[in-house]
């Protein structure tokens, strides 16, 4: 029988570690075990007998903390956390600056000096002769932003609506009430809720003067000039001009009292500022006394008004003073002088915006005003300041200022003009001894004076005799120096 070879036999401690499962009390475990026990390893340093306590440092070793390592690493990963954080919150906060700055940059570029929630148009009216223009301001920008109407009163530095304009980087300027002298407005005026010097309207104009006042929001209302100033503000009333009559209120025409009361029944250059039912501002600026056409009456403004879909009007002051800019230009022709004169004013009703920073815009902005300065020039040398385009004649008169007289192929004569009273002495009436005999109507013609400044008390008109005189009716007994009468009247030399 053959023998087993003989074998080597290890005998000593284990070299190799052996890795077991958690630590269990009731089982002995040879030495360089490895088990685990509440988050750490644990190895034997010999051989471990039954029930020896995984903390008896004799036989155990801790050799791995893995809830301290895993907590490590979680704060790791919590810090790296936080500066990622941080570096997208910078990320963001340099997006949003840099979105910021373009922003800004974009708007510089494309903004203006000047609103663009602004429309104007040039109309004729056949039924009263007379050309007009309608200029609408939108209640808010794209921004929702209100278009705020601004009122300003510069009556120790007058001037005229288009120097204010430009001064004021204004976007639209109109004129609005007139003072009466060098230091007082007439009628009440407000400007920001505060009350300018003025002379209360006396008791027999209380029937064609009324306050046109304005909320912050632009609303428009219209007062009896005679209503007090804690009634204006308990209305909400920031800014208020005296000027004539309202025409439209609650969407429908004041009374016909009311639109033929003094002058409103005759033909003038007109100024009107009212709104739209959606709040648009709407501005109404003809002609007259033979510069684009003949002139409106208040009911021939209404009816015009209602077309364009105004739910709110007010007359403003007219005749010569009446002037509309837009962006610098005056829209409408002057009347003064035949159409040659700018006249200077003592308050305006305007809205605007601040300026940019960019040189672009202030060289637009100077542009504006030298179109504005050649459209004046144009409209002064157009021949178109009159009913007739030429062969106009001056007419020889001991009274100032100047008359003019023309005439048509029809044989129509238009008599107009400016004559300054008051330094002649008593009964004043003769203006023109004799026209030329061309010029003599068939009859005589009777006519009242075009402009609300003239001295209705002492003055009712004028008369154009068929023996060819120019003759004021009525005495001149006082009339203050200086008052300044205008005239025009269409008559026919043949019928």
């Amino acid at each position: 029988m053959s023998k087993e070879p003989r074998r080597n036999v290890y005998v000593g401690h284990r070299y190799v570690p052996l890795i077991m499962d958690e630590w269990d009390k009731s089982i002995s475990y040879e030495g360089l075990s490895i088990v685990t026990y509440k988050g750490g390893s644990y190895t034997s340093k010999k051989r471990v007998p039954v029930g020896i306590d995984i903390k008896n440092t004799e036989y155990w070793a801790m050799t791995g903390n893995y809830d301290a390592q895993v907590e490590g690493y979680r704060k790791e990963v919590k810090d790296m956390e936080e500066r990622v954080n941080n570096e997208m919150s910078n990320v963001d906060n340099n997006i949003k600056n840099l979105e910021k700055d373009v922003k800004r940059n974009t708007i510089d570029i494309l903004d203006s000096n000047y609103i663009q929630d602004v429309s104007y148009s040039s109309h004729y009216d056949s039924k009263s002769e007379t050309g007009y223009y309608i200029t609408v301001i939108k209640h808010k920008d794209e921004e929702g932003n209100i278009n705020v109407l601004h009122h300003d009163v510069f009556i120790n530095n007058q001037k005229t609506i288009r120097e204010f304009a430009v001064d004021n980087n204004a976007t639209v300027a109109i004129n609005a009430g007139y003072s009466i002298t060098k230091d007082q407005m007439q009628g009440l005026t407000m400007v920001n809720g505060e009350v300018v010097n003025y002379k209360p309207i006396e008791n027999d104009r209380l029937d064609d003067m009324y306050i046109l006042g304005i909320k912050k929001d632009n609303t428009m209302m219209s007062f009896r000039s005679d209503t007090s100033i804690t009634e204006l503000k308990e209305n909400g009333i920031y800014n208020a001009v005296t000027a004539f009559t309202p025409l439209i209120e609650d969407g429908l025409s004041v009374s016909d009292e009311l639109l033929n009361v003094r002058d409103r029944k005759e033909k003038h250059p007109r100024q009107v500022i009212g709104q739209l039912n959606n709040k648009d501002i709407i501005i109404m600026s003809t002609g007259g006394r033979g510069v684009n056409g003949k002139g409106m009456t208040a009911s021939e403004l209404v009816r015009i008004l209602f077309k364009h879909g105004a739910v709110f009007a007010h007359m403003l002051d007219g005749g010569g003073s009446v002037s509309t800019v837009v962006n610098g230009v005056q829209i409408n022709r002057s009347i003064d002088s035949r159409g040659t004169s700018e006249r200077t004013n003592a308050q305006s009703l305007y809205i605007k915006k601040n300026k940019t920073s960019l040189k672009r815009d202030s060289d637009i902005s100077n542009i504006f005003k030298q179109l504005g300065n050649v459209k004046q020039i144009a409209d002064s040398k157009s021949g178109k300041y009159n009913l007739f385009s030429d062969n106009i004649t001056d007419l020889d008169n001991n009274w100032g200022r100047t008359l003019y007289i023309k005439m048509d192929e029809t044989g129509l004569v238009n008599l107009y003009g400016s004559i300054t009273v008051g330094d002649k002495g008593v009964n004043q009436s003769m203006i023109v001894k004799e026209i030329p005999e061309k010029y003599h109507p068939l009859i005589n013609v009777t006519s009242s004076f075009i402009d609300a400044n003239s001295p209705w008390d002492v003055y009712n008109g004028f008369v154009v005799t068929n023996d060819g005189m120019v003759v004021l009716r009525g005495e001149g007994n006082n009339v203050p120096k200086g008052t300044v009468i205008h005239v025009n009247v269409l008559y026919k030399v043949n019928y």
